[in-house]
């Protein structure tokens, strides 16, 4: 098994380019996840705004890399059919470890006009990510899903 993870995190680590400490490890590996996603679009000619809550799932695997706390997010998952990964850290966006209590860790990731928040529990092996992101003031989005961690 260990074996596999190194394997694992030095596929993530050449993958993706980024420096990560020699003893940083895959602290959780999630997904796939479920749930809802609220969408708010702003017709351009200033009509009514329309909105709706839909039920949405993400086929993407979230791998949480780090040591005592969590250094980076990586999503790994196939768009048309060809892989691709991307992380936090490729965005210059910063893993804020806003609690950490046992087992239990929030995460919160600015992407600019994108937010993300994310609540590991790595004891009971769940995940939920929250994350509202905005288009240009025309389309608003929320995301709440969850799912389970290995």
């Amino acid at each position: 098994m260990r074996s596999v993870l190194a394997g694992l995190l030095g596929l993530v680590l050449v993958t993706v380019g980024r420096v990560i400490p020699a003893e940083a490890g895959v602290i959780a590996s999630c997904g796939p996840m479920e749930g809802y996603s609220h969408y708010q679009s702003f017709p351009l000619d200033g009509g009514a705004a329309k909105a709706s809550w839909d039920r949405g799932s993400l086929d993407t695997v979230m791998i949480f890399l780090g040591t005592d706390k969590v250094q980076d997010v990586v999503l790994k998952g196939q768009l048309n059919g060809k892989d691709w990964t991307r992380s936090a850290s490729d965005y210059g966006a910063p893993v804020i470890e806003v609690f950490k209590r046992g087992t239990v860790r929030h995460l919160l990731i600015p992407w600019g006009p994108h937010t993300e928040l994310y609540a590991l529990d790595t004891g009971k092996k769940t995940l939920s990510l929250v994350s509202q992101k905005e288009h240009l003031d025309v389309l608003k989005v929320v995301h709440a899903f969850v799912g389970t961690c290995e």
